[in-house]
């Protein structure tokens, strides 16, 4: 028996174009398995449904009888997740391993892919597992996700030889899809628990929370105001809200709501609105447009505070009762799920579209005969998105969560390669020029918050320029002084309509007709907590010009 271990370029375990390749060999029907696989991965919803999908694809064509995959647990063993072509029984036996224990847990603790060969004819209590599978051949490969180990991926052969390198570059690559997919739902399962974490936080607030259309029709009421009013789902709908306030009072609320309708002034009024128990209650209510980049309303947010105890306790006038809730409605709203669930869809959205179009690319590219070279790239590129996606998340949780970042010398020119894929995708159009002067090429902060902020100033000028005749978008960087260097992303758009400005870096004031209004918001606080500022400047050509500044590394 043989078993051997590698050290191959990390490049080429995540590269299909590492097979040899022409129209005609085997390698290249294997590239089109690959599309499939990474197609199928790409929107997988079960973790070990979707390895158990990925072998009946792979099986016949690979000669593939058997396969183990391992998950690390918290306590760094190796637990059994997913198998195929052995009996419960010998699952059973081999349901966990600890690091350095069988080809598996060898493969977990050196991080190092295993070919075992000659098996039957063996003695090494080491493949004393797999001989009693009836195996003849074993391929081994530990699943990473950047420098993080999430466990192995093997595939064995009964009465076969051993695997081609081609047939290794092709297992390893499936291994690295695996774990790609494998972190993605493992995102996807950590924004789900997080929304529902902020949905709980936004049901237990004492608010009713509502919105509407830019004319005023209710289309959104939150589950406190039905508890508060009693009523049901859709009965509160357009104009029917106002049936629930006091008689006395609809005169003026109506007067000052079409007042706010007509003018785009902030809505605030104190009336009786009618509890589910008959009687009706004093409240606070408040609302603020949301505006698009040419400062237009595209919808109003609001709130409605119960003061009915604070009004019978204190015998406070209503303005008073006005300021001391100013701050409660500050906090409401910056806490709102609205706003928090918006700022993790905005910054997913652009990364996770990109592997989806990189996938369909490659895809069609096969469909049609296309470069296998080509095909091999759309995937890479794929990859490096839902990657992308990955550590994003991770830093808005951090950023949620108040922990402290982690700032690193960082190439700006690296940051700015790496999002080239998405930049394609955003308006392939657009002719993108670097401009990174040598001297301010290197900041200190945190990577993946930089490259963050990139992505939101890049896909806003890439909006701005829909449509454009000769769109233009340049990234440059320059040192600022003793301390800091300069980033800034210049496009040859419309520029930023004037009465956006104001509010440019507030959640929900919109720089795009179609925006939420959050990635600025996003980028203000990002870069401030990396020690820089952010600004718009007038740019040259007459376009949008946004700056920012970084610290650079001789000041750290």
């Amino acid at each position: 028996m043989a078993t051997t271990t590698e050290r191959p370029d990390a490049s080429a375990l995540a590269q299909p174009d590492a097979l040899a390749v022409n129209a005609s060999s085997p390698a290249h029907t294997w590239l089109a398995l690959l599309a499939d696989a990474a197609g199928r991965l790409l929107v997988a919803h079960d973790a070990r449904a979707m390895i158990h999908e990925v072998f009946e694809l792979i099986a016949a064509p690979m000669r593939l009888d058997v396969f183990f995959n391992y998950r690390l647990t918290e306590s760094d063993e190796l637990m059994l997740a997913a198998h195929a072509g052995i009996s419960d029984a010998m699952a059973h036996a081999g349901q966990t391993l600890s690091l350095g224990q069988a080809v598996c847990g060898c493969v977990a603790r050196d991080r190092l892919p295993a070919h075992a060969t000659d098996i039957q004819a063996s003695d090494d209590p080491q493949v004393a597992f797999i001989k009693a599978a009836g195996l003849t051949a074993y391929a081994c490969t530990p699943m990473l996700v950047g420098d993080r180990l999430l466990g192995t991926l093997g595939f064995g052969r009964r009465g076969e030889t051993a695997f081609t390198d081609d047939e290794l570059s092709f297992l390893r690559t499936i291994a690295t899809y695996v774990a790609m997919a494998t972190e993605r739902l493992r995102v996807e399962t950590a924004l789900a628990e997080s929304e529902n974490w902020f949905r709980t936080i936004a049901e237990t607030l004492p608010q009713l929370v509502w919105s509407t259309l830019p004319d005023g029709y209710n289309d959104y009421f939150n589950s406190r105001w039905y508890e508060f009013t009693g009523l049901r789902q859709g009965e509160s709908d357009g104009e029917a809200w106002s049936d629930t306030l006091h008689p006395d009072d609809q005169g003026i609320a109506w007067e000052r709501w079409n007042h706010s309708l007509s003018t785009g002034e902030p809505y605030q009024i104190e009336y009786r609105l009618r509890h589910h128990s008959g009687e009706y209650r004093w409240v606070l209510g408040r609302a603020t447009p949301v505006r698009n980049t040419a400062g237009d309303i595209v919808r109003w947010m609001g709130t409605c505070t119960d003061i009915q105890e604070m009004v019978e306790a204190h015998g406070m006038a209503k303005d008073t009762v006005v300021l001391m809730h100013d701050r409660l409605y500050q906090d409401t709203r910056a806490s709102s799920l609205s706003s928090l669930s918006s700022a993790i869809a905005h910054e997913l959205n652009q990364p996770l579209a990109t592997a989806a179009n990189s996938i369909a690319a490659a895809s069609l590219r096969l469909k049609n005969g296309g470069d296998a070279a080509r095909v091999s790239q759309n995937l890479d590129e794929a990859m490096d998105a839902v990657f992308l996606a990955s550590d994003v998340l991770r830093r808005l949780r951090d950023l949620i969560e108040r922990r402290p970042h982690k700032p690193a010398v960082v190439s700006v020119r690296e940051v700015v390669a790496s999002l080239l894929p998405v930049i394609r995708n955003l308006n392939s159009a657009a002719q993108l020029v670097i401009a990174i002067d040598s001297e301010a090429e290197l900041c200190f902060a945190d990577g993946v918050q930089i490259k963050q902020v990139l992505l939101n100033l890049i896909r806003n000028a890439a909006t701005a320029l829909e449509g454009h005749s000769e769109p233009r978008i340049e990234v440059a960087a320059r040192p600022y002084d003793e301390r800091f260097n300069l980033v800034s992303v210049t496009d040859n758009g419309p520029g930023v309509a004037t009465a956006a400005m104001q509010r440019l870096f507030e959640p929900f004031n919109a720089t795009t007709d179609s925006g939420l209004g959050i990635g600025l918001s996003i980028c203000k606080t990002v870069i401030e907590q990396n020690g820089g500022k952010i600004w718009l400047a007038q740019a040259r050509t007459g376009g949008a010009q946004f700056c920012f500044t970084v610290p650079r590394p001789s000041t750290q």
